[in-house]
């Protein structure tokens, strides 16, 4: 069953929500100045819990927190979507289904709430979780395309 925390319980995990944060944007963001920027999204969780739009899912092995997603909701293109915005899990317990387990929860609960659009976004480069979202039904809506361009 889903664990939805309060702004206690991630200031109690804060530590550990960051390092995999900082994984997950690694992973995922193709930017080289990602300085700071796990603290600023797990910070940004304190505003969705104040507004009940998030769901915080956890998994635990004997105290140490293996991993977690969290998502939001959106009111998007006339309808509200659930945007599951960031899945880390622990090295140590990657490969073992953790990810598509909560994954299928986020998405019951999104179901619970009356949503009926999930959506996710992530970089082609990461293919695990590319192809895991892929797996579980989700597909390719939009693409995000960038450009950098240099200042002579």
């Amino acid at each position: 069953e889903p664990l939805f925390r309060s702004s206690d319980d991630i200031e109690a995990y804060k530590e550990d929500m960051i390092a995999l944060m900082e994984k997950v944007l690694k992973d995922n963001i193709s930017q080289n100045n990602l300085l700071n920027q796990g603290d600023i999204y797990i910070n940004k969780i304190h505003s969705y819990i104040m507004d009940s739009s998030v769901i915080i899912l956890d998994a635990f092995k004997e105290g140490v927190l293996l991993g977690f997603p969290w998502s939001y909701e959106l009111a998007i293109f006339g309808g509200r979507r659930k945007h599951i915005d960031m899945i880390g899990v622990n090295l140590d317990y990657r490969g073992q289904g953790i990810v598509t387990k909560m994954v299928e929860l986020q998405l019951q609960e999104t179901k619970k709430r009356g949503i009926s659009i999930a959506e996710d976004m992530t970089t082609k480069n990461n293919t695990n979780s590319y192809n895991r979202f892929h797996s579980v039904g989700f597909k390719d809506e939009r693409v995000k395309m960038k450009l950098e361009l240099n200042h002579d």
